[in-house]
């Protein structure tokens, strides 16, 4: 039995991570394979790289030395592949020495120039990069901006801080005219046009010229975008295709950048991912835009003639979204043109007379409890800050923000909780200058036998139970109404209390 286990623990330490003389040469001996000299060393065994070893254990060594994984990765050590108790290991070459790390391709590449153990019984070395010097000195910083030091990864990684998030860089339909090809040279405010062609699908992307970074379009096969920038010759346009600014990897993203060369039009060059850029004149910009002004006119018409009612309470017409959609490309055509302004207030007082209307259509709500299945429904008090943190479980709840309690009695049986319809009607709408309605949110509901919150629960005729009701908006709720409406209006409750 005992030459079982130590058969075991021979196998186990024979397997990747342990490199080949350890396992071969005196690893199961006691005897300390170091060496100055042949000398030094059992018959049949040389002094190779200070340590005793077999002439096949130098083969080994030597075959390493010469394979593509060796001069690309710094895996130029012979080892054993992992197996189950040993029974399939094969040799192979491994990561063991930070000087073959320093000498790789993926040293100079991406910084990969240390030697690092991964942790656990059976240990594997591979290159990490661990030094900001390092990424500094790399070529895919120079090519692919990949400059700071991932810490926590131990990787080379492109960090594009303070990206806008909330003003994304739109798209533009085919059929524009860019214009002919011109040289524009400095230009304090361009229009610049730009089709990235890659093989990505679907990909978020970022933008920067200068010290200026925006989140740009989701990335197709060809993908056209659109923005205003201070453009002068030798600027970078860039494009990083990666789901997040701060995270931009050799192994999970890519790059692509373009320099301006006072030329209308430039490129990357002829490769995948390519970026193609053009500098638009301002007659070109306006014609394109010609056609997105007078569909943004006549849906201010089309805003004015909106009405609001009790039975139709919405927080904003879906014109008002269209008109906006459109403006916002028409915008980056036009520029600084007075236009722009013009638009911009005719929008901002169709909002206003909107709001008003909205204002009137609350007014008019006429005070009901009646709720889904001829239940009854009441108001019962408002949860705030660190206590409505607690029930939803979101960091992002502030101390001002609140949800509502209601009571809700079944008159026959039905089920209340998150995500039941019978309560999906329920908004809260807001009077006043800024009268608004905002979409709710059952989050949780309990009764007096069952008084820990739970999902959901099914009421017998009879039975009553208070559900925590959250607006998708927070909103403050004086002079608020907690309001029903579908097709008809069901339920109002006054808030502001």
């Amino acid at each position: 039995m005992r030459r079982v286990v130590w058969l075991l623990v021979f196998l186990a330490g024979c397997m990747r991570g342990c490199n080949l003389p350890s396992c071969t040469s005196g690893g199961g001996s006691g005897r300390d394979p170091s060496c100055t000299s042949t000398e030094d060393c059992e018959d049949g065994e040389r002094c190779h790289e200070s340590i005793c070893q077999s002439a096949e254990s130098i083969r080994s060594s030597e075959r390493c030395l010469h394979t593509q994984e060796c001069k690309a990765y710094g895996a130029c050590r012979p080892g054993l592949t992992r197996s189950f108790l040993g029974a399939n290991s094969q040799p192979t070459c491994l990561a063991e020495r930070t000087e073959d790390c320093a000498a790789s391709e993926v040293c100079k590449t991406q910084g990969r120039c240390e030697l690092l153990w991964t942790t656990g019984a059976l240990r594997d070395g591979f290159c990490a990069a661990t030094t900001a010097k390092a990424c500094a000195s790399s070529t895919r910083c120079a090519t692919h901006d990949e400059c700071v030091l991932d810490e926590t990864q131990k990787v080379c990684t492109r960090a594009w801080t303070g990206c806008v998030e909330d003003k994304p860089i739109v798209g533009f339909e085919a059929a524009m005219d860019l214009g002919a090809p011109w040289h524009p040279g400095e230009i304090a405010d361009a229009a610049v046009a730009c089709q990235l062609e890659d093989a990505y699908k679907q990909t978020t992307s970022y933008v920067r010229v200068g010290k200026t970074c925006r989140r740009g379009p989701s990335l197709g096969a060809k993908t056209p975008m659109v923005f205003r920038t201070k453009l002068a010759p030798k600027d970078r346009i860039e494009v990083a295709i990666q789901a997040d600014p701060m995270h931009g990897t050799s192994r999970d993203a890519g790059y692509v950048r373009a320099e301006y060369t006072g030329e209308s039009v430039f490129t990357s060059g002829t490769e995948l991912p390519r970026l193609t850029c053009t500098v638009v004149s301002a007659e070109a910009a306006r014609a394109n835009a010609a056609g997105m002004v007078t569909r943004i006119e006549k849906g201010f018409v089309r805003l004015a003639n909106e009405r609001a009612s009790p039975d139709y309470l919405i927080a904003e017409p879906a014109e008002a979204g269209g008109i906006r959609r459109v403006m916002k490309e028409a915008v980056v055509w036009l520029g600084s043109d007075p236009q722009v302004a013009a638009m911009q207030a005719s929008l901002e007082a169709g909002l206003v007379a909107w709001r008003k209307k909205l204002d009137a259509a609350i007014g008019q709500l006429t005070p009901s409890n009646t709720g889904p299945k001829g239940s009854t429904v009441q108001f019962q008090g408002v949860v705030c800050g660190d206590a409505l943190k607690a029930r939803t479980k979101k960091d992002e709840v502030g101390k001002d923000d609140c949800g509502v309690e209601i009571a809700v009695k079944a008159k026959e049986k039905m089920t209340v909780g998150a995500g039941i319809s019978d309560l999906s009607w329920i908004k809260i709408a807001r009077r006043g200058p800024d009268a608004t309605v905002v979409e709710t949110d059952v989050i949780d509901v309990h009764t007096q036998s069952k008084p820990a919150p739970v999902y959901a629960l099914t009421l017998e005729a009879g039975e009553e139970a208070i559900a925590l009701v959250v607006p998708r908006t927070f909103l403050p709720l004086t002079n608020a109404r907690l309001v029903g409406s579908a097709g008809k209006t069901r339920l109002v409750l006054p808030l502001d209390r």
